[in-house]
């Protein structure tokens, strides 16, 4: 019979550790984040950047969905910059730009985009895309917009090519949710018949040229 070996006072005890058993770890499917509720994970991708909620849409068909409700899209250069190197000659940067707006737009469906922002110099020509834009808030009932086109240090500064922005888009079915404005560097004519935004509580105007008369405050109405 095997016996332990005598316990000096103010030691401690020896295991051996041989007659420890080693605990089981189980992962419990129910801690799984995809398993919270629906409204939880909207507020969860609603605090990602875009590109984070870009990627979380791969996980599974699930955050896919999410993602195409996601409330924000900020487009600059920085959050459209490419992280990894294009090979082949590279695009020109305004069309990389443009192509990426468009690409995200259609895999999105949201009926309550709270924030739109562009932040980039695009001018007449581009009208096409940039009305997209502007639709896409409208359908999308965006609440706070912003169409910040001011050029660089090195841009032109031709205000003959400012881009027109279209007040009668906003003013259809989407544009009684526009709480805010703000536009830069753009061209900016009020339509014989607007009659304002009922909800719009702010608009910002950087480098904009009103053709005509001046153009008068909007029409709000403070709940």
């Amino acid at each position: 019979m095997k016996t332990s070996a005598p316990m000096v006072c103010g030691q401690r005890p020896r295991i051996d550790r041989r007659s420890v058993k080693p605990l089981k770890t189980t992962r419990s499917k129910d801690l799984q984040l995809h398993h919270l509720p629906t409204d939880v994970l909207r507020v969860i991708l609603s605090r990602l950047t875009m590109k984070e909620a870009v990627r979380m849409s791969i996980l599974s068909r699930k955050w896919s969905r999410l993602w195409k409700c996601y409330p924000k899209l900020v487009f600059t250069r920085a959050t459209m910059r490419r992280s990894n190197a294009t090979t082949g000659p590279a695009k020109p940067l305004r069309t990389r730009f443009i192509r990426g707006i468009n690409s995200i737009q259609r895999q999105l469906k949201s009926s309550n985009l709270n924030k739109f922002v562009v932040k980039f110099a695009l001018r007449k020509r581009h009208t096409p895309h940039i009305d997209r834009c502007i639709n896409f808030c409208a359908s999308s009932m965006a609440k706070h917009v912003v169409l910040d086109l001011c050029p660089g240090p090195k841009g032109s500064t031709d205000t003959d090519d400012k881009y027109s922005f279209p007040l009668h888009l906003l003013g259809a079915s989407g544009g009684s949710c526009v709480k805010s404005l703000s536009l830069g560097f753009v061209n900016l004519t009020l339509p014989p018949d607007h009659r304002g935004f009922a909800n719009l509580k702010k608009l910002s105007r950087n480098s904009s040229r009103h053709r005509g008369s001046r153009v008068p405050a909007p029409k709000m109405r403070c709940s």
